[in-house]
């Protein structure tokens, strides 16, 4: 087994609220809870390190998918709680998680739990799933950009500048790392 990282952020209104204090329960898909916590200041959690599956014993994607799936539940006073089924978690990658609450609106019978399934990735399926005609799976032609947008530091780094460069110039120089085996 590898290990992946999970770190949940929690908002409201559009984003430019964030929920101090709410509840997280990360769960395996059997139900069985592997951590709880709540939000900090910012609405977000601490990075908590999961076992996940190792990219380097992977023999196919289509028999043996290169993640792990969790799901996860996320509770805060004043809000509807939100169960999320289906994260995927890659080795050595940190999952982020942006949960968005919607308030508790006063009503006789007011919505108590909102879920949302995410469907498992379409490589996952075996190839007798997938069929030409369907036009879910239909294959498109493959676009090269001119230009693509580059931010130059890390996902929270919200501060670092974003370029404009050239696609064939920013390909040459992207370095191939190779993923460590378990």
């Amino acid at each position: 087994m590898g290990t992946g990282y999970i770190r949940v952020h929690v908002t409201a209104d559009d984003e430019a609220l964030p929920i101090i204090g709410a509840e997280v329960i990360i769960r395996q898909r059997n139900g069985v809870s592997l951590f709880k916590t709540f939000t900090n200041e910012s609405g977000k959690t601490e990075d908590f390190a999961l076992p996940v599956a190792c990219f380097g014993r992977t023999k196919s994607v289509y028999e043996n998918p290169i993640y792990t799936v969790c799901d996860a539940d996320v509770r805060a006073d004043g809000f509807v709680t939100k169960h999320i089924r289906g994260i995927e978690m890659l080795e050595s990658e940190t999952t982020i998680l942006s949960v968005h609450m919607d308030p508790l609106i006063d009503e006789p019978n007011p919505t108590k739990d909102d879920v949302l399934e995410i469907p498992p990735n379409a490589l996952t399926f075996p190839s007798y799933f997938i069929k030409a005609s369907s036009p879910a799976r239909a294959q498109k032609a493959v676009l090269i950009p001119d230009y693509i947008t580059v931010h130059l530091g890390r996902p929270e780094n919200t501060s670092a500048m974003n370029v404009r460069v050239q696609f064939a110039e920013y390909i040459k120089n992207v370095r191939y790392t190779k993923h460590q085996t378990c």
